[in-house]
């Protein structure tokens, strides 16, 4: 996993707004280890970061990839953990 996930899903969310971009970086954080609770709390963490108005669509993506990682989603979609949490 990469010093910093927060500031690599915050680049992505920036820059592309889409979930599934963010969906692919949260799978390379779990297979370098990451839990759901690590992987929730650098997503709300990034959250944080949004403060401008333009961001809106940015936040809408990362709202949509915690939806995939807690499973408010279709079974095919969501993100698989192997840890409990």
């Amino acid at each position: 996993m990469g010093p910093e996930p927060r500031q690599s899903l915050l680049a992505i969310a920036r820059e592309s707004k889409d979930p599934s971009r963010l969906r692919d970086e949260i799978l390379a954080m779990i297979a370098s280890g990451a839990t759901k609770e690590f992987v929730l709390g650098e997503l709300s963490a990034a959250r944080e970061q949004f403060k401008l108005p333009d961001e809106d669509a940015a936040d809408d993506a990362v709202l949509d990839a915690m939806d995939l990682v807690v499973g408010w989603c279709g079974p095919h979609a969501r993100i698989p953990f192997d840890d409990a949490g």
